[in-house]
């Protein structure tokens, strides 16, 4: 794609939605379980961890005071013992948002979020955030529930598959209705205005797309839209664009525009599309390297984008 760009002139740019500090990142908040691993409960044939919901986690079997983040005790996961912190969400539904981080130390290990049977959902994360002066590793993973969920149960857990031993503590889980994003009042915002009309043939478009694993030509036909930025209103075609389904996870979906008149930054066709599909900034990072060394390379940057005045 980055070749077509270079041949026909065209420039790519992305919109980036970091969270801010000035975030609420309670708004749509629908659960939020955290565990600690302090405190294991034997049920029947179980041996489980409450959470701070009273909820239960497995891998109270696996409760270990050997390393600890917080409190006295971790789980300890590894060899034939590779699963634990597994959570259940019978509140989920499409298009939630799931943010989970864990602490853990040692080599190796991952968070997981996936489903068992016909929707094969399957995130694995060993993202890290930060790291401590005990060498415990803070890691993350993020998440949308597939826009096709029928209902299927989708379980979150640390897991492990070698031999040499990790310990993981301090789990938290936080689900949205929809993934709070970052007001950027101090920004020129890009706001395309498409019927709601078009907006429901759009998602019935992208669960479609779920159901193929891939966003087909068939679903990416244009709508009129206006393209509003700072005082300039001008009439404007959308779709959506891409290949691959990162495009359109949640509501914050990629968007090829085309101007009918005027013009935006001297372009009349360009592309819109959520960082997280380029690598959030490593793209950005490496064009700019680009530029500095005199290759050829797309005009790159980033801009807030709101659909119907709605940050995405």
């Amino acid at each position: 794609m980055i070749i077509n760009f270079l041949k026909y002139g065209l420039l790519l740019i992305l919109f980036f939605g970091l969270f801010s500090c000035n975030l609420n990142k309670d708004e749509g908040l629908v659960r939020h379980i955290s565990c600690d691993a302090e405190s294991r409960i034997d049920l029947k044939e179980q041996r489980l961890l409450r959470a701070s919901d009273k909820s239960f986690t497995t891998g109270g079997w696996l409760q270990s005071n050997e390393e600890a983040h917080s409190g006295e005790y971790s789980v300890k996961v590894g060899g034939k013992s590779q699963y634990a912190f597994q959570v259940k969400f019978p509140e989920i539904q499409k298009d939630m948002f799931v943010r989970a981080t864990v602490w853990k130390k040692g080599n190796g290990g991952f968070l997981a979020f996936t489903s068992l049977n016909e929707l094969k959902f399957q995130v694995y994360s060993k993202d890290v955030l930060e790291v401590d002066s005990a060498g415990w590793q803070r890691i993350i993973l993020e998440a949308f529930v597939p826009a096709n969920f029928n209902g299927e149960e989708i379980k979150l857990f640390v897991m492990n598959q070698s031999e040499e031993m990790v310990y993981f503590d301090d789990l938290d889980v936080f689900v949205y209705k929809n993934k709070p994003y970052p007001e950027y009042k101090e920004l020129d915002n890009i706001d395309l205005i498409i019927d709601e009309a078009y907006i429901n043939e759009i998602n019935e478009n992208r669960i479609k797309s779920f159901q193929k694993g891939v966003i087909s030509n068939k679903t990416k036909k244009a709508y009129p839209a206006i393209f509003k930025y700072g005082s300039s209103e001008l009439a404007a075609e959308v779709r959506i664009k891409g290949d691959w389904l990162d495009h359109i996870q949640g509501d914050k979906w990629s968007f090829r525009i085309k101007l009918l008149e005027g013009s935006f930054m001297g372009m009349r066709e360009f592309s819109v599309q959520q960082p997280g599909s380029r690598g959030f900034l490593n793209e950005f990072v490496i064009h700019k390297v680009f530029t500095e060394e005199d290759i050829l390379t797309p005009r790159y940057g980033f801009v807030p984008l709101k659909v119907n005045g709605k940050g995405r």
